[in-house]
């Protein structure tokens, strides 16, 4: 088992969980590899499911169209856009929302909850008032 541990790095000095000597204390004498690392900041499953859960199906219901329609049509009025360079032939494409970063994400439900709201009449609840 390879375990993860968090380490605050500040001003050039690690700052590690209390566990976290423990942890190492514990461990039978011989050579380790520590690997320093970003934590992944990808948008997470549980924001995945508020997505697809709760504003897409709510804009789904309120407008008669179908989940996918509406989430593609949100990627590309409210999404973060890719550009493409190929040759002669420049433009964009929307990026697919798996691969959005978690500020990525909640950017991007601002501002489909603000166009809702104000096309729609459509209140769409924050993550932690509703179930999903």
């Amino acid at each position: 088992m390879n375990p993860k541990l968090p380490v605050l790095i500040k001003n050039g000095k690690p700052n590690f969980p209390a566990n976290s000597a423990e942890y190492i204390g514990s461990q039978k004498d011989g050579w380790y590899l520590f690997t320093i690392s970003k934590p992944k900041s990808n948008r997470t499953n549980q924001m995945n499911r508020y997505y697809w859960g709760v504003m897409i199906k709510m804009i789904a219901e309120e407008t008669g169209y179908d989940n996918d329609q509406i989430h593609e049509l949100m990627k590309i009025t409210h999404g973060v856009k890719e550009d493409l360079d190929i040759g002669m032939i420049g433009g964009w494409v929307p990026k697919s929302t798996a691969k959005y970063t978690v500020e990525e994400m909640q950017d991007y439900w601002l501002k489909i909850t603000q166009w809702a709201a104000e096309f729609l009449n459509l209140q769409i609840p924050e993550p932690g008032e509703i179930e999903y």
